[in-house]
Parts: C-alpha cells; sequence; structure tokens
C-alpha cells in the first residue's frame, strides 16, 4: 500500500509540474515565434524602405544606405548583437514580474479604455527587439537616426481589434507608443525610440497568422489536472479499502 501511494503521489508531482503557470502576461507563442515581419513603405525619393526617419520639424530623413532596421525576437536573442540581447533579457525579466499589463505602466489602463477594454483583457502576443545595425555589426543608437521613426509590421489584426504598442529601454519603464494603429494588413507604429517592443491584443484575438497555436496549452491544462484529480481519488479509495481491512 505504501508503495503504491509513492507511486501515485510521484505521478500528482510530475503531472503538477507540467501544467504551465496561469495568470502570465504573454502567450507562449509570443516567445517562440520569429519577430513580425517588416512591411516596406515608399519614401519621399519614391523608394522602398523598411523604415522612413523623420526630423524634428517632421521632415523626412533620406536613407541611410549603410543602417539597417533589425527586428530581434525574443527566442532569437542569443544570436544578436550584446545590446539586443540584453534589451531583450532584461525586459522578460520585467514581463515575468507582471501578473496584469499595468504593472508594466499604469498607462495601459487607459490605453485599453479606448477600447472598451481593462488591462486584464489584455495579453502579449509580440514580443521583439527594433534596433538600428551599421554595417551588420555595430549597434546604433536611436537618437543618431531622428526624432521620430515609422515603421510597418505584417499583422492579422483587423482595424477594429484592440491594439496597444508598448516599448522599453532599459528593461525597467515601459511607455505607451500613442501612435500606433492597424490598417491594410499592418501595424504602423511611429516610435520615438527602439527598444524592447511588445503588443498587447484582447486575450482572444491573434496578431500573427503564423503563430503557433496555443490551444493546445489550454487543452494540456485541463487534462493534467483532470489527471491529478483522479490520482487523488485513487489514493482515498485505496485508503479507504485499506482501512476497511485493517
Amino acid at each position: 500500500m505504501k508503495k503504491l501511494m509513492a507511486t501515485l503521489m510521484a505521478a500528482m508531482l510530475v503531472l503538477a509540474m507540467a501544467v504551465p503557470a496561469f495568470g502570465a502576461i504573454i502567450t507562449p507563442s509570443a516567445e517562440q515565434k520569429g519577430s513580425p515581419r517588416v512591411v516596406p513603405r515608399r519614401s519621399a525619393a519614391g523608394t522602398m524602405e523598411d523604415y522612413l526617419a523623420f526630423d524634428a520639424q517632421g521632415n523626412e530623413i533620406a536613407p541611410d544606405d549603410t543602417l539597417e532596421l533589425v527586428t530581434t525576437a525574443y527566442s532569437e536573442r542569443n544570436s544578436a548583437l550584446t545590446e539586443i540581447k540584453d534589451i531583450l533579457t532584461k525586459a522578460k525579466a520585467k514581463i515575468d514580474a507582471a501578473s496584469t499589463p499595468a504593472d508594466l505602466t499604469g498607462d495601459v489602463n487607459d490605453a485599453a479604455k479606448k477600447f472598451s477594454l481593462t488591462a486584464d483583457d489584455l495579453e502579449i502576443t509580440e514580443f521583439f527587439d527594433a534596433s538600428f545595425v551599421r554595417n551588420g555589426d555595430t549597434y546604433v543608437p536611436f537618437g543618431e537616426v531622428g526624432e521620430t521613426v515609422k515603421v510597418s509590421f505584417r499583422t492579422s489584426l483587423g482595424a477594429n481589434d484592440p491594439l496597444v504598442v508598448l516599448v522599453s529601454c532599459d528593461g525597467d519603464k515601459w511607455e505607451v507608443i500613442e501612435d500606433a494603429k492597424v490598417a491594410d494588413g499592418a501595424v504602423d507604429v511611429t516610435f520615438d525610440k527602439f527598444c524592447a517592443v511588445v503588443f498587447l491584443t484582447e486575450g482572444n484575438v491573434s496578431g500573427s497568422g503564423n503563430s503557433p497555436q496555443t490551444g493546445d496549452v489550454t487543452t494540456g491544462i485541463i487534462v493534467s489536472v483532470a489527471l491529478v484529480a483522479a490520482l487523488a481519488l485513487c489514493i482515498g479509495g485505496s485508503m479507504i479499502v485499506d482501512r476497511k481491512h485493517s
């Protein structure tokens, strides 16, 4: 009997450890998939560019051919430049410590109200870094490129779907990007800084057409909980039978 109980208890512990953590503000797919694809836009000079930079007066700055806009997903951090890896690592620590998006910044509450939602209705579906790199190997601070930079990212979000974009440069302070909107299958964002970026959308809305499915996670939770409950009943039943025979 003792061996049976020990075996059942061990199985319960294994299943309990396998159940994903509840209350996470970032979806599993956001940690696993690559960064969203950049959609080139036509510059004032008529060329197609990955980004459009503007000075303090709002004038478009001529593209710098030595500069590249690099987007790096959290899953790709280990192959990125040291500066980019550090940004993503610090940002992830802050995300993991948050129980609600409002823990990142209280401004999420105001942004969510625009969609008749609360911060608790939102979750992170995209998590990546956007940075400038010169000649493929040198990190370039945002301020050396322009006052603001406009970038478009491919998305499966619709024009009426809620979207809140946050950035964090030090991994601690997060800010809402006010000029972000969905149009023509793309998220158009005007940045005044480049750092770690997250897209927050409603819990049942997916922001990427090629994201890993998360339904299996939910199913796994249900199955695991059911198995744990069944094992608990087995233990209880065995103890009752054992008492009757003693």
